[in-house]
């Protein structure tokens, strides 16, 4: 089923806004439980955004993977879709945890520095969990999201099955497996499963997704009061959310369409894969290089400073790779970069390559 140009576009601007979203979640050093929180005007602010905005990002990208998939039929033809995803999911997932935590143990082995995760004098079950992230994180910790995606990918055909017979009785299937946790270690983050399936149930419902766009000052007010809600009562459980953010944000986006946030989103659309996947191990160095030569920096300083650098370096980075090594450095990122330095035009084949 042909993706609308209009629908397109804005997953292609939200991409990069979630994605640098998640880089700031990540930065080192700062406390990831509300009730640990501490209470100046920093302390809320970085909450707001590291505890509550920000942690609607990976909700909002599994709603996003789910409705393309089943938009573009591929459960239907599953060793198609097994094919492409391995190539634009799993290489990627190969290539940046299992290569760097071989690098990583290289490193440790031969100077004894801990770069991330020790994989030295560990215990087997350390190694499979570090390369593949079976029952822990893998060693490149974010990627747990690419690890959980394989995993639904998999069950995709079957979801594709209730979705087009018996929706409800199969969300209700999705929740109680999932939402209940009697997946065992199958996810690292069950609600992915749920919020996956509801994206799968809007790709297939046939409802105009721009619908909801009258509402959007409302949403985002909404969502700024559920975001701050966590800092000011001192809520760890951000469950609800963890469901609610992603039918926020959509509609709330919406708000910037035609100025310049939109615009710069756009150009950063093809960046945001990288910076996914490169972020975590970078945001690393940054901050040990902030604490060996630039100890008096405060802390504030960098957990601005330190994410908006890595992105810069990423993005730097990608163009320099797909100027001098295009076709290598395409494949490793799963076929989403452009081929060659030429802008690649937005539209629905661009906002496909999830």
């Amino acid at each position: 089923m042909k993706l609308d140009s209009h629908i397109a576009q804005r997953i292609a601007v939200l991409r990069p806004l979630l994605i640098f979203g998640i880089v700031f979640v990540h930065v080192p050093g700062q406390l990831d439980r509300p009730s640990m929180m501490g209470s100046t005007w920093f302390d809320y602010v970085s909450g707001f955004f590291q505890l509550g905005l920000f942690r609607g990002t990976v909700p909002m990208l599994s709603l996003i993977a789910g409705f393309l998939l089943f938009r573009a039929g591929l459960d239907l033809v599953p060793a198609k879709l097994y094919r492409k995803k391995f190539k634009t999911i799993a290489v990627p997932f190969l290539v940046f945890n299992v290569l760097l935590a071989l690098l990583g143990a290289a490193v440790q082995y031969q100077t004894g520095f801990v770069y991330m995760r020790n994989l030295v004098g560990v215990e087997a079950r350390d190694w499979v969990n570090a390369l593949f992230g079976i029952k822990a994180v893998p060693f490149n910790y974010p990627l747990y999201f690419l690890r959980d995606l394989i995993v639904l990918i998999a069950l995709a055909p079957l979801f594709g099955w209730f979705l087009r017979r018996r929706p409800i009785v199969g969300l209700l299937a999705v929740a109680l497996v999932f939402g209940c946790g009697f997946d065992g270690f199958l996810l690292r983050r069950d609600s992915s499963a749920v919020v996956f399936y509801l994206g799968g149930w809007l790709a297939l419902a046939g409802r105009d997704l721009r619908a909801a766009d009258r509402h959007a000052l409302p949403a985002l007010v909404l969502l700024c009061l559920l975001c701050a809600a966590p800092m000011l009562f001192r809520i760890d459980d951000n469950t609800f959310l963890v469901y609610t953010a992603p039918f926020l944000i959509w509609p709330a986006v919406s708000l910037l369409q035609g100025g310049a946030a939109w615009d710069w989103a756009l150009r950063m659309s093809k960046y945001s894969f990288f910076v996914f996947v490169g972020h975590a191990p970078l945001l690393e160095l940054v901050y040990l290089g902030h604490r060996a030569l630039l100890p008096g920096l405060p802390y504030e300083a960098f957990w601005f400073a330190g994410p908006v650098l890595t992105i810069a370096v990423l993005v730097a980075l990608y163009r320099v790779l797909m100027r001098v090594a295009p076709r290598a450095f395409n494949a490793v990122i799963g076929a989403r970069g452009e081929g060659d330095h030429r802008p690649v035009p937005v539209g629905a084949e661009q906002a496909a390559k999830a």
